[in-house]
């Protein structure tokens, strides 16, 4: 058998191959005698994709930290599974058509949660008010008043920031 005959008698394409089939239009042989046949093929159900997740920086940018592979139906949306991270919120997480090849790559997105932080200074002037992102170093002011020595804060202040504080 010619290897023509073969590539036609075995079709080849990320989907499941149903049946050659013969359009409406065809029915009839063209002048040669000849008749045009289709392909008619139905989307795989295990084609692979990736979900990459980047979480947010403190300084700035995202950095990949998990990867995962999973599989969908040839050029339908691909399912993109909820992850939670403590101290983390979803950004945003791309929409993606499934490829054929399997090369399909959806990236999602996570920001650092703010917090706020409450400095009470107790010195008659108006309270520090200090924004952070999650997992940032504590930068608590140094008060001062008049006739007074700072000795420190009524707690322990954490290192990090992990929630609003008062």
């Amino acid at each position: 058998m010619s290897s023509r005959l073969m590539d036609i008698l075995h079709p080849t394409k990320n989907s499941i191959f149903l049946i050659w089939g013969l359009t409406s239009d065809a029915l009839s042989p063209n002048p040669r005698g000849r008749r045009t046949l289709y392909a008619k093929w139905q989307p795989a159900k295990d084609t692979k994709y990736t979900v990459e997740r980047y979480q947010e920086q403190l300084g700035g940018g995202y950095v990949n930290t998990a990867s995962e592979e999973l599989k969908g139906t040839t050029e339908s949306e691909a399912a993109v599974p909820v992850e939670e991270y403590p101290g983390f919120h979803e950004k945003s997480a791309e929409k993606k058509t499934i490829a054929p090849d399997g090369s399909t790559v959806v990236k999602v997105y996570y920001d650092r949660n703010e917090y706020t932080v409450m400095f009470n200074l107790n010195n008659g002037t108006e309270n520090v008010v200090q924004t952070y992102k999650h997992g940032a170093d504590l930068h608590a002011p140094t008060p001062s008043r008049s006739g007074y020595t700072f000795d420190g804060w009524n707690s322990k202040l954490p290192e990090i920031v992990t929630e609003n504080a008062e």
